[in-house]
């Protein structure tokens, strides 16, 4: 297991003008892989059963791999994969990438 370099947490209240109804904590963390390359989690948690999620993987510096998952009830979910670009990846680089999938 990788151990993040730095995790921040903020507390984040209702704004009834910008459209934020729930209470509630986002997070994000930033784990350091090699010297460029990084993964990134971000999770904002709105009400008990909402919550918007963006995982990053940068191996290079044209080449990233970007999940975004945004769901808002129990059966509801919207997921987008933008896969690697410009860039042959290693055999260990790809069964990286398969493992943050799962």
């Amino acid at each position: 297991m990788v151990t993040p370099i730095e995790v921040e947490q903020v507390l984040v209240r209702s704004d009834h003008e910008r459209g934020n109804y729930g209470d509630g904590m986002k997070a994000c963390w930033l784990i350091q892989l090699a010297e460029q390359a990084s993964w990134t989690a971000r999770s904002v948690q709105l009400v008990e059963r909402a919550s918007w999620m963006v995982h990053s993987v940068q191996l290079a510096c044209l080449a990233s791999w970007t999940v975004r998952s945004v769901q808002l009830a129990l059966s509801a979910s919207w997921t987008m994969v933008v896969s690697l670009f410009g860039i042959r990846l290693s055999e260990a680089w790809s069964n990286l990438s398969r493992r943050l999938i799962v």
